[in-house]
């Protein structure tokens, strides 16, 4: 139960999980500012949405900016990290 809130919170911190950092992306807000630990919960509140009935990539397949739920409420995109 612990790592719901330990991976918004290092998301939050360092815009990037363990898993974003082993693939070189990283979370920013749609400005490319840093983000924060609100912002990070906000993201993976919608994770239950986007799960269900595929919700999440169906939304991420009609859009254009190609984005899941939870980046599209928090104002977030994901970026490659170089």
């Amino acid at each position: 139960m612990g790592f719901i809130v330990i991976i918004p919170i290092n998301e939050g911190i360092s815009g990037q999980t363990i898993g974003k950092k082993v693939l070189k992306i990283k979370v920013v807000k749609n400005n490319l500012s840093p983000t924060n630990i609100p912002i990070s919960l906000i993201r993976h509140i919608f994770n239950i949405v986007d799960l269900t009935l595929f919700l999440g990539l169906i939304v991420a397949a009609i859009n254009k900016k190609k984005k899941r739920i939870g980046d599209l409420v928090a104002g977030t995109i994901v970026i490659h990290k170089y």
